[in-house]
């Protein structure tokens, strides 16, 4: 005795047996894949360290950039956002700020709802708005890091940066007022680097404000950062003292200024010996004057080729490893397809076979209040439509699968073909049948239906569509209307061969009109009968007491007209 099972579930049941059984083998290799993964990023990582230490920063740009994809592989977030952001400080080196907010903002990505990344990121991101002159976004990333700074502390770190963001602007009495209580703060009193920044900034807001006790907290600021080494802030303090010194000490302002460029020559800071050296040519005496232009020319030619230089090979490195990222994903695909090569064709049948089902299930709920007759018409019909499209191929995809070897390419993409247009045909029959979206925007989901249709063989003109008031008419009208102009748009694209076609929408009364004309072959070429979609459509009509009218012209196009009341 031999037993059928035509059921679609049992299929799908039948097939996720298959599939799980490798699922245990492919799992542990997989953890153990993750393992080596995570393992050989942090080595990366580590590498990408030494080189950076040692100044190579396209070196540690590299090996960072490989130890990415090897966190990305793994999926942690953690260790690939803490990557991004090195990375991202290493752009920030080399003034290349929009790409590194690329970065910074693919570490916020990465991150999701994990914050613990998130003030570093928005601080960078401030930092990067800031040198690109976007001082209103500088501020809002400043204001989004102290929303997720850990302490009081680093909360006035991004004060004193939006501080400066304000002096940068002019903005002197705004930044004075924001520096002022932070000044004294009891939280930053372990911070001298906090403090001397604070400090050095509000004593600048002063001196522009021409406010008292300017220069004690210059010289306080320059103090500090001279005691615990911070050379880079001390470039500041300096570069503030020979602004402070300007109008009254020449011989003092360029004092500061050439600290200022010793400074930035020793840590190899090249914008801050620019800036230094563009004072020292305004403010020295003339032989000295020239000497620091040419400097001045020498360093900037030479920051401008560098720059360039590590902007195209970044880019490059990026180009690089973005191709070999797409030829992995290519191998992997490959390699997936021939693996699952036996289950292909079973998937596609359950995927037509299960699409068929679910559109007759939806038909039948659809249509219980409707009229019977149109009901089962409908069913008829779909089921013909399946019988029609998909069966044939369906059986031709098996017996490919069965008969043919799969390892031959030409054989394989003929198996691929067939199971794309079954995918392609269930898609079109359960587009068509899909539920009708009729809550506000109506008449939007109207036009983007006839537009479906649309296409450079056939024009379809809409006239007073945006006249008629769809919010008076009720659901099943709605319904009723939509599935009218399908059906007309599916007789004219199947059967008609027309040029142009009429859609014209009106009212008259309390009843809605509606129009439809074409030039195609006319209403006998295209077999009206009582079994078709437009007869199952009058059907509908009469149920909703409203009238259609067809007006056959052989040869001379297709025409119809019908009302509803509203």
């Amino acid at each position: 005795m031999k037993f059928m099972f035509r059921s679609p579930f049992f299929i799908v049941f039948t097939a996720l047996i298959v599939i799980s059984c490798n699922m245990p083998e492919k799992e542990k290799a997989n953890d153990s894949l993750v393992k080596k993964a995570v393992s050989d990023g942090y080595a990366l990582q580590i590498k990408g360290a030494d080189f950076e230490q040692k100044g190579q920063t396209d070196s540690a740009f590299n090996y960072y950039f490989k130890a990415k994809e090897k966190f990305t592989f793994a999926k942690d977030s953690l260790r690939k956002a803490h990557v991004l952001l090195v990375m991202a400080n290493i752009l920030r080196k080399y003034n290349d700020y929009a790409e590194m907010q690329a970065l910074d903002i693919e570490a916020l990505d990465v991150m999701g709802r994990n914050t613990y990344y998130h003030a570093t990121i928005y601080a960078d991101l401030g930092i990067s708005f800031m040198n690109l002159h976007e001082y209103e976004n500088a501020v809002g990333k400043y204001n989004k890091a102290i929303e997720f700074s850990a302490t009081v502390a680093d909360s006035l770190t991004m004060v004193n940066n939006i501080a400066y963001v304000e002096i940068s602007r002019r903005n002197y009495k705004k930044a004075h007022d924001l520096l002022l209580p932070a000044v004294n703060s009891t939280h930053i009193s372990d911070r001298l680097e906090t403090q001397a920044r604070i400090i050095d900034n509000l004593g600048y807001s002063k001196f522009k404000l021409d406010m008292p006790n300017t220069l004690p907290m210059l010289e306080r600021g320059l103090f500090l950062r001279d005691s615990i080494g911070d050379d880079f802030g001390a470039i500041t303090s300096h570069m503030h003292l020979a602004s402070f010194y300007r109008g009254s000490d020449i011989g003092k302002a360029i004092f500061h200024a050439k600290s200022a460029q010793q400074k930035a020559t020793a840590t190899n800071s090249a914008d801050d010996r620019l800036e230094a050296l563009s004072f020292l040519i305004e403010h020295a005496s003339d032989p000295e004057a020239k000497k620091y232009a040419k400097i001045y020319v020498r360093v900037n030619d030479s920051l401008r080729t560098a720059r360039q230089e590590a902007r195209n090979y970044f880019a490059a490195l990026k180009y690089d490893y973005k191709k070999e990222h797409e030829k992995t994903l290519r191998a992997r695909a490959e390699k997936a397809e021939q693996e699952n090569k036996t289950l292909l064709w079973i998937i596609a049948t359950i995927a037509a076979i299960t699409a068929g089902f679910i559109i007759v299930m939806r038909i039948v709920s659809r249509n219980k209040k409707e009229r019977w007759k149109a009901a089962y018409d409908a069913e008829i019909r779909i089921s013909t439509r399946l019988h029609d499209e998909l069966a044939n191929e369906v059986h031709q995809s098996l017996l490919i699968a069965e008969n043919r070897d799969l390892n031959i390419g030409e054989e394989k993409e003929k198996l691929l073909d067939t199971l794309e247009d079954i995918y392609r045909k269930t898609r079109s029959i359960s587009r068509e049948n899909a539920p009708v979206a009729v809550g506000p925007g109506f008449s939007k989901r109207l036009r983007e239906l006839i537009g479906h249709y649309m296409s450079t063989d056939c024009n379809i003109i809409t006239d007073g569509l945006d006249s008629v008031k769809w919010d008076d008419l009720d659901e099943p009208k709605k319904v009723a209307v939509h599935r009218l102009v399908q059906e007309f748009l599916v007789n004219m694209k199947k059967h008609s061969g027309c040029s142009h076609a009429l859609l014209r929408f009106g009212t008259s009364g309390k009843m809605l009109l509606l129009d439809y004309s074409d030039n195609g072959k006319g209403a006998e070429s295209e077999n009206l009968d009582q079994k078709n979609g437009l007869a199952i459509m009058e059907n509908r009509i009469l149920a909703l007491k409203g009238t259609i009218t067809f007006e056959p012209q052989p040869g001379k196009g297709f025409r119809a007209h019908v009302e509803i009341p509203m």
